[in-house]
């Protein structure tokens, strides 16, 4: 590990909010990128503003968006609930201060982008630990490698592409669409060509 931006790589492996910020006021009394450090902290405050039901831990107001578009994907149907999602989603996003965010400078955008990379990885982590998801028959039968990739596949299609584009939401929600995707085809390089052939049939319906 490159003894210069020791804290940095591990802040981006690190998933525990708390060990996250440790992570990253070590990093930034050691000097490390003094002018991303900033933006860093401020990306770390808008994502774990809330505090969680333990009251000792924080909230991943990331996470907690992704599934908001996922309980949409999954249940919304009409135009009166597609109305409600767009003001749910909007809400998250306005917590996260997502909009403003991404009205800065070039240098804060790129570091949104890899917040919500990390968070793509955090997701898909997540997915291949769940035993309800990674299960089939009432939880009583646990599903092949790769009936779960293409399970995860799946759903990152529909709250990524499908979700957004019935809401018609997709500029609002960049760059979160676009660091998952890629955080799942780094993760499953082998499903890309799968994926990208799901996302080209839905837009050439």
């Amino acid at each position: 590990m490159s003894e210069e931006k020791k804290y940095l790589e591990q802040y981006y492996k690190e998933t525990d909010p708390m060990k996250r910020k440790e992570l990253l006021e070590q990093s930034i009394a050691a000097g490390e990128d003094p002018a991303g450090n900033p933006i860093r902290m401020e990306l770390w405050e808008a994502r774990y503003r809330e505090k969680s039901q333990n009251k000792n831990e924080r909230a991943d107001g990331f996470l907690k968006l992704w599934m908001v578009m996922k309980y949409a994907g999954d249940n919304t149907t009409g135009i009166f609930g597609y109305r409600g999602v767009k003001r749910d989603i909007r809400k998250a996003l306005k917590k996260l201060n997502f909009e403003e965010l991404k009205q800065k400078d070039e240098a804060t955008r790129k570091l949104l982008y890899k917040e919500c990379y990390h968070m793509g990885q955090l997701y898909l982590y997540l997915c291949e630990n769940d035993r309800t998801y990674g299960s089939t028959l009432l939880g009583m039968m646990a599903l092949n490698k790769e009936k779960l990739q293409d399970k995860i596949g799946a759903d990152i299609f529909n709250v990524a592409c499908k979700v957004p584009t019935r809401l018609e939401m997709e500029e609002e929600l960049e760059p979160l669409l676009s660091a998952v995707i890629d955080a799942y085809i780094y993760t499953y390089p082998q499903e890309r060509r799968s994926l990208e052939e799901r996302i080209d049939s839905w837009k050439n319906k």
